[in-house]
């Protein structure tokens, strides 16, 4: 309306425009990470992974070390928008203590302060136990079936199986990721043979076995 002047004046009434509202903020850390689990022991999968975070992220930097920091390794890595990372072999050490990280981030900046998680890797597996036929057993079929039981924390993920007519020399036979073999050729009637097992993991072979 104008003025009862006639001055033809505007109206002084605010327009309100209604629109929506848009959030510029980095995305959240994330609170747990997926595996390795914080503070888990006798790690030996080279793969990490963690769950999507809020806030919109476009993707995520990952950051490995032995330093308190977790970066002296792998620092600040650019994933892109992916929850799991393979570092590949032979980065992890037996035994070894490792801190890690990743951090969201989107075109408004990265998550800040997130938790830096830590893991201790596995050591080479133990010799395998209850190795069947046992040691010095007789009247052992010539066809037989080798067996043993599983070392366990750490464990193993295949087996070297020897044989040989002499303890001081002995032949490769087969690996295998199961806790059986069956001898091929059959062993020899009426003679002494040595056998031993070696369990394996990403970390290294078991020392000492007999």
């Amino acid at each position: 309306p104008t003025s009862g002047t006639g001055l033809g004046r505007a109206s002084t009434t605010p327009r309100v425009i209604l629109g929506g509202l848009t959030v510029s903020t980095p995305p959240l850390c994330i609170a747990t990470p997926t595996a390795p689990a914080n503070n888990a022991i006798n790690v030996i999968n080279s793969t990490f992974s963690w769950p999507a975070t809020s806030g919109s992220p476009t993707g995520y930097r990952f950051s490995l070390g032995t330093n308190p920091e977790g970066n002296n390794i792998i620092s600040n890595q650019d994933l892109g928008l992916v929850t799991t990372h393979n570092i590949g072999s032979g980065i992890l050490l037996p035994s070894t203590q490792y801190f890690w990280s990743v951090t969201p981030y989107n075109d408004n900046g990265s998550a800040s302060s997130c938790t830096i998680w830590s893991f201790t890797s596995a050591s080479a597996p133990n010799c395998a136990t209850n190795l069947l036929p046992a040691n010095n057993a007789t009247n052992v079929a010539l066809n037989a079936t080798l067996s043993w039981t599983a070392p366990t924390n750490p464990s193993a993920t295949s087996y070297d199986v020897f044989m040989g007519l002499s303890e001081s020399n002995l032949t490769l036979v087969g690996n295998v990721t199961t806790t059986t073999i069956n001898v091929s050729p059959p062993l020899p009637a009426n003679t002494v043979v040595f056998w031993r097992v070696v369990p394996k993991n990403v970390m290294g072979d078991a020392t000492g076995c007999t």
